[in-house]
């Protein structure tokens, strides 16, 4: 996200990432996130594409056991910055 907002593609607006760009915008837009959920192998994509669907309810938020085990596979990841 750092990368993302330091190279001008996005901004925070009320806490929420938005972009700075509208042809990003139109680019980049759900259907084409949606599309590359699907392709992504990773342990959350299935628990982020249900957050997505249910519209983004804390019912679907990573908790407890699932919540500790990407935060532990996040810090062994050298690409990952906190925020």
């Amino acid at each position: 996200m750092v990368y993302l907002i330091l190279s001008g593609l996005i901004k925070v607006e009320n806490n929420i990432l938005v972009y700075s760009n509208r042809i990003y915008s139109k680019i980049f837009n759900h259907t084409w996130l949606n599309n590359m959920i699907e392709k992504i192998d990773r342990p959350i994509a299935k628990d982020l594409k249900q957050w997505l669907v249910s519209n983004r309810s804390d019912e679907y938020l990573l908790r407890g056991k699932n919540l500790r085990k990407l935060s532990i596979g996040l810090k062994e990841r050298a690409d990952f910055i906190p925020d």
